[in-house]
């Protein structure tokens, strides 16, 4: 695509870290107060979160294999392989989550671009460059830094370069000999070899005045320059850090001042390493604090060897060489690669073999589940379907006729005959129960909208369209799947291809440049999607407020199915031969009412619903979980 103004790439922001002029001329905007969080019935609206770019808070032994270090920048992560190769993934509008090839000792995130230092001490940047950001001088250098619009590098010599946005004189780096640099929004902080630091560009929150207090203390032996704060590491392993603190990002907490090995500061957020006895669990423990809307500072448990806070996401590497993220996941950037990845001739082998275990389909009994909101669906082997739970619209009353498939919407529900037609009962206040003619090959209902693949392979929907969400595109499908104000469709090329309400990134499908990894199924959630790549990879993007869409990582994330409801998501493990009859259940994101608590046992198929979830056994039994107040998930007997 053609370079765009970094305005753009803020434009869902609340506040405004930047506007650009039509010369070019940027515009400082100081930033509104965090907002209260946000209802649960009413989705996420984004939030006031700045800019981030960073040095990333890392121990002294980074893994030996998989990944070794890691930068999250706004709304991408990138991070180095074992081998030198860089892997980035979520945001990549202007390319700054394509790393070129070759190999490299160091990466660094920005906000539109990202940095890579190689092994003969070149940088080399990618993504957006229109301030001139990623136009590096020649090296050598030691350490890298990308910021939001500027980068800074680390010369052999001591000296310190940086290029890019200059209008507040964050590329203006004095002279000295320094050990370490850290690029922020409109600000950049150095370390000096004697232990001072040093910060120039943007004062905005006093963000460049090095508190006096601390000056003939100990001497700092790291800096990380965040949105509008700074955090230094002294001699003795204690944590400073000044600037903004409307969100407490600033506001070290007591136990910060008594042990940590690493710190990170982020757009509005900070995440540091424990030192063993600080806190319950074990050396490398996260601590992390400041604006949590998306749950950027809920770290999880365990050892990590490094952790880097980004815009509204925070990523963690492992000791095993595995990165762990949370937080916000709207461009995909909580969902980190495997870190060992398989060669080409692997990754084949392994679908071959997956594609050799048949999952056995029920026969007898219920034949397919569909939940809706507070009412589900299902077909017996006969072609009857049965209904249960809420029923104030007849939703749950359909008719006494043969079917062969079958989908339930929040307040309607639709099936499809043997002949192609379909047919719809309940609410249809938005015309969802007015089937268009024609001979439907599958069929997805949504919240207020039903969307149907004809059998030359084109999409049809119709209902509620408020937000487009009936506004299919032209083309060939395989699959289309309707969601509360969205809908998404899968291309017989593997690409899929969303419409309707675009918050969250929810209609934004991270689309691989591998066709080996290609989409084969897609599922559209309450205000989240997922999909399958290859026939094993669960990937989902949207909303993440509830962590759904953070797919569990490690040697068992090899999926056959995957159903997202309004705010979780279910799937289904290949089982390890087709004698197992069936996967296991996985399931994450909100448990408010229970719907990830999934039962033991083996199965077939899956649906969730808003807030409950039904499984389909290969015997054709069915077990729901979750809300019951309408009796939702009160399955009737095989």
């Amino acid at each position: 695509m053609p370079p765009m103004p970094i305005a753009a790439l803020v434009a869902t922001l609340a506040l405004a870290v930047a506007a650009v002029a039509c010369a070019c001329i940027w515009q400082p905007a100081p930033a509104p107060q965090p907002p209260s969080a946000p209802s649960q019935d009413a989705p996420a609206q984004p939030g006031p979160v700045v800019e981030d770019a960073l040095s990333d808070g890392q121990s002294a032994a980074p893994p030996a294999t998989g990944f070794v270090a890691l930068s999250a920048g706004r709304r991408h992560t990138c991070a180095l392989r074992s081998t030198g190769e860089i892997a980035c993934w979520g945001g990549n509008d202007v390319g700054q989550s394509n790393p070129p090839p070759g190999s490299f000792t160091a990466v660094s995130a920005g906000a539109g671009h990202s940095c890579g230092l190689r092994d003969d001490g070149e940088i080399v940047c990618w993504g957006y460059g229109g301030e001139g950001q990623t136009t590096a001088p020649n090296g050598p250098f030691t350490a890298l830094s990308a910021g939001a619009s500027h980068s800074c590098g680390l010369r052999q010599s001591g000296e310190i370069a940086c290029w890019g946005w200059n209008e507040n004189g964050q590329t203006d780096a004095p002279a000295g000999s320094y050990a370490a640099v850290s690029a922020g929004i409109r600000h950049t902080c150095a370390l000096r070899t004697d232990g001072e630091i040093v910060c120039w560009g943007s004062n905005e929150f006093r963000v460049t005045n090095v508190p006096d207090r601390f000056i003939k203390a100990l001497h700092f032996t790291f800096v990380d320059a965040g949105g509008y704060h700074v955090c230094a590491l002294q001699r003795g392993d204690q944590i400073i850090c000044w600037g903004d603190n409307r969100a407490r990002q600033a506001a070290t907490p007591r136990e910060a001042f008594v042990g940590f090995t690493a710190v990170s500061a982020g757009a509005a957020h900070t995440c540091a390493l424990l030192k063993p006895g600080i806190k319950v669990g074990e050396e490398g423990a996260i601590f992390c604090w400041g604006y949590n809307m998306s749950g950027q500072t809920d770290s999880p448990e365990g050892a990590f060897a490094a952790v880097s806070a980004g815009g509204m996401h925070t990523c963690a590497l492992r000791a095993t060489g595995e990165i762990e993220c949370w937080g916000d996941n709207e461009h995909g950037q909580t969902d980190a690669p495997p870190a060992h990845e398989q060669s080409a001739e692997a990754a084949l082998q392994r679908q071959q073999e997956l594609a050799a275990i048949e999952i056995i389909a029920p026969t007898e009994g219920f034949v397919a589940v569909s939940a809706g909101a507070h009412h589900t669906c299902a077909l017996r082997h006969t072609g009857a379907i049965e209904c249960w739970g809420r029923d104030d619209y007849g939703q749950a009353n359909p008719p006494n006729r043969t079917f062969v498939s079958l989908a339930a919407g929040s307040f309607h529900t639709c099936a499809l005959s043997e002949d192609g037609s379909a047919t719809c009962w309940g609410y249809g206040g938005d015309g969802q129960t007015t089937p268009p003619p024609g001979q439907f090959t599958s069929v997805s209902a949504g919240e207020g909208h039903i969307c149907g693949v004809l059998s030359d392979g084109s999409v049809s929907c119709w209902g509620w369209n408020e937000y487009g969400q009936t506004n299919a595109p032209t083309g060939t499908f395989l699959a289309v799947s309707a969601g509360i104000r969205h809908t998404c469709g899968l291309r017989d090329d593997g690409e899929i291809i969303c419409w309707g309400w675009s918050e969250h990134g929810i209609t934004h499908a991270p689309n691989p440049p591998n066709p080996a990894l290609s989409f084969t199924s897609v599922e559209a959630g309450g205000y989240h999607t997922c999909g399958l790549q290859g026939i094993a990879r669960v990937v989902c993007w949207g909303d993440s407020r509830y962590r759904q869409t953070n797919v569990p990582t490690g040697a068992l994330r090899e999926f056959f199915a995957v159903a997202p409801g309004r705010d979780h998501t279910c799937a289904l493990r290949w089982p390890s031969d087709a004698a197992e009859q069936g996967g296991e259940i996985a399931c994450w994101g909100s448990g408010e009412f229970s719907q990830t608590t999934h039962p033991l046992g083996r199965y077939a198929a899956l649906s969730a619903g808003h807030w409950h979830t039904c499984a389909l056994s290969a015997t054709g039994a069915i077990v729901c979980w979750g809300r019951n107040d309408d009796g939702q998930s009160d399955a009737p007997p095989p």
